[in-house]
């Protein structure tokens, strides 16, 4: 795994553009942080926070610029970040659950 993700940081990203709106599944923000919220099913729902993709960074096209609105942050994604978690764009309420501000009043930590 950590030769691929080496190797893909590499390499050029293919699949998304600026402008795209992307459901971006809570996990991306690491196992630590996923397992201490203590969402119900956490293990069999996907949770997803809808982000956009803003613009390119760097010419090359080997990062991409993210964009949170609910964390109001932006993220610089590699070819291996989008690979990984950047490649849902449609929800589906039979598998997913959104995490936006209302879904938050419930779960606050997810939004520290």
């Amino acid at each position: 795994a950590k030769e691929q993700r080496l190797r893909m940081r590499k390499q050029q990203i293919d699949g998304v553009q600026p402008g795209q709106e992307v459901y971006i599944n809570l996990r991306a923000w690491g196992a630590d942080f996923y397992d201490a919220l203590s969402l119900p099913d956490c293990y069999v729902t996907n949770y997803v926070v809808l982000c956009r993709y803003k613009r390119w960074a760097g010419k090359r096209r080997l990062r991409i610029d993210l964009y949170c609105p609910l964390f109001d942050t932006a993220y610089e994604w590699s070819a291996y970040d989008v690979y990984c978690y950047g490649l849902c764009f449609d929800f589906n309420p039979s598998t997913m659950v959104l995490v936006d501000v209302e879904f938050c009043k419930s779960f606050p930590d997810i939004l520290l």
